[in-house]
């Protein structure tokens, strides 16, 4: 006898509560999941606007330097917020900084060593491979959030204007993990408003 069978078996004493418990099952999954989605939306606009405020600051500080060729004073730049100790715990810090040129070649980074200077973003990885297409292929304008699929990291990219002459790229890559302990506590107010709506 099938499930399907057993259940038209069952008299209205017992299908009434299993499908009042069903209902409110998957009434609370919904809701669970959408404050997932509203969580993680919510962690990127935090990202969003915090990292903007710094880009658009370091951007126009990096200005002279690029004028100038300056490598030494970009790399300064560059290198304070990567490693400044984060004060809060709900700090999220740039784990990588780049300037890039118009060519998509690395100007400066703040860990030169793992990327190169002069070398093609591209070089890199498989990521910031799929990054450079994704730039490619985009005009910036405005500082803007990338969360490209199968990728380790969050990045926001800032163009460094001069006088509405582009000189280059501003890039801040955030890794993924870093989200992970503040998702976490979401993830857990989500638990909690599920168990309430099922013990309603």
């Amino acid at each position: 006898m099938c499930i399907r069978d057993r259940f038209r078996d069952l008299s209205f004493r017992y299908k009434i509560p299993l499908r009042a418990a069903v209902l409110i099952l998957i009434s609370s999954s919904a809701i669970t999941a959408a404050l997932m989605l509203s969580a993680y939306d919510d962690l990127k606009q935090d990202l969003s606007a915090n990292a903007r405020g710094m880009a658009d600051v370091m951007a126009h500080t990096l200005i002279p330097a690029m004028l100038k060729e300056d490598i030494q004073s970009a790399l300064e730049t560059i290198s304070i917020p990567v490693t400044a100790k984060v004060v809060a715990d709900s700090s999220i810090q740039a784990k990588n900084i780049l300037v890039i040129d118009n060519d998509y070649r690395i100007y400066v980074a703040s860990n030169p060593s793992r990327f190169s200077m002069h070398s093609p973003l591209n070089s890199a990885d498989h990521e910031f491979a799929q990054l450079e297409q994704h730039l490619r292929a985009n005009s910036l304008v405005t500082s803007r959030i990338l969360d490209l699929p199968r990728t380790e990291h969050i990045h926001v990219t800032t163009p460094i204007m001069s006088n509405n002459v582009n000189l280059g790229t501003l890039l801040f890559s955030y890794p993924r993990e870093s989200f992970t302990p503040r998702f976490v506590r979401f993830a857990g107010r989500a638990a909690v408003v599920t168990l309430v709506v099922l013990g309603a």
